[in-house]
């Protein structure tokens, strides 16, 4: 089963989801902004909000995963400028340049 599939919304004031949270990775959330023409509308909640906004929801979804992962293998020492925006870039699926 896919990672994407287990996210799970979290209902606003208008019935459109707009935070999604993870089981396997508690403490993990991806929020929408709530502004409705937003170019990069979703974001990652906590710690990782240093990763920035994304224009998908897999994307920051997929970032904030890779994150928590590269963290956990990095012995739980904080990202550095540069881990970030290697990250960001892998998310969308972009050439790290």
């Amino acid at each position: 089963m896919s990672a994407a599939l287990c996210w799970v919304g979290r209902r606003g004031p208008w019935g459109r989801n707009v935070a999604w949270t993870h089981p396997a990775y508690p403490g993990l959330e991806v929020r929408h902004c709530g502004h409705p023409t937003a170019l990069r509308p979703y974001y990652i909640v906590g710690l990782l909000g240093e990763l920035g906004c994304y224009r998908r929801l897999a994307h920051a979804q997929r970032a904030a995963v890779m994150a928590v992962d590269w963290v956990a293998t990095g012995g739980g020492r904080q990202l550095s400028e540069d881990e970030c925006r290697r990250l960001r870039l892998r998310a969308q699926g972009l050439p790290l340049h």
